[in-house]
């Protein structure tokens, strides 16, 4: 399942919370111990601007780009709006996981939000809503979605038996989170999120897709088999097939592919003055880096 914007969204949330945590410290303070050694805040900080201090410099530029254009323009994301795209988020077990842990502030999101979603619309300032609704309309199994919850098991049979052990949602639930076969899931009892029509298609038969889509929020599912030779009960959550409920969707697939010429064209056109100093342009990577795990 495609979750790239996801990440994106909260990579950039998570970074920017822990990185503004670090510097609110004391620079003397230690913020570790080696043998009784200390590292201070300070010796903390002076790493990660010589490593990431070009990159979080350049984010933080783009942010007040957007911002200005955003305000100019009229497109400035309001508070009624954020709620809604917030909500969204926690829709998705990726996000909702990570707020419920307490390893991304809400406000923080909220915070990131307020950049995206103006970058969003000003990459289709020029894109009327006519527009995108027939982009909708051509692209319509990209958005339209279920709320789901599975259980993954590993013969006909096995699904056969477990399904006539339940009779609501709640069976559903308390079986999932002890008899599904797919570890990620089992500990959030078989919970998927939103996942649209394209995406079942590509692991199940249409008609079980079509079929699955002709159910009620609340219903349970018949045992289907996915391509990979496993079988899977479903219980349907929610059901979202227009483009009322679907705009946001719309509106991030198609702004996608505008984002890095939008941001040129906001830097092509803004004065900006780059003040740090030389060192910190080209990071440098540690045997610890990202880079050098994968």
């Amino acid at each position: 399942m495609n979750r790239k914007n996801l990440v994106v969204v909260l990579v950039l949330a998570l970074g920017l919370a822990s990185a503004c945590g670090i510097l609110a410290w004391n620079r003397n303070r230690p913020v570790a111990r080696v043998n009784g050694q200390a590292i201070s805040a300070a010796e903390l900080s002076r790493e990660l601007h010589e490593r990431f201090g070009a990159e979080v410099l350049q984010d933080l530029v783009n942010q007040r780009l957007v911002a200005q254009a955003a305000e100019e323009a009229g497109l400035a994301a309001r508070e009624q709006e954020l709620d809604e795209w917030v909500a969204d988020f926690r829709k998705r077990p990726e996000a909702r996981a990570l707020l419920e842990s307490g390893r991304l502030a809400e406000e923080r999101l909220r915070a990131n939000l307020t950049t995206v979603v103006p970058l969003y619309r000003l990459a289709l300032k020029d894109v009327s809503e006519e527009e995108r609704k027939q982009y909708f309309r051509t692209h319509r199994s990209r958005f339209e979605e279920l709320q789901l919850r599975h259980i993954r098991l590993g013969t006909q049979a096995e699904a056969a038996e477990l399904r006539q052990r339940m009779d609501s949602p709640a069976d559903f639930l308390a079986l999932a989170g002890i008899h599904s076969q797919d570890g990620e899931t089992r500990p959030l009892e078989g919970d998927l999120g939103p996942v649209t029509r394209a995406e079942l298609e590509q692991s199940f038969a249409a008609v079980d897709v079509d079929a699955l889509f002709g159910l009620a929020p609340g219903s349970l599912s018949a045992p289907l088999q996915a391509a990979s030779g496993g079988w899977h009960l479903f219980l349907v959550e929610g059901r979202t097939v227009h483009y009322d409920g679907l705009h946001r969707r719309v509106l991030e697939a198609m702004a996608r592919e505008r984002l890095d010429g939008c941001l040129k064209g906001l830097r092509e056109a803004a004065r900006i003055e780059v003040l740090l100093p030389e060192a910190g342009s080209a990071p440098r990577h540690s045997p610890t880096s990202p880079e050098a795990l994968n």
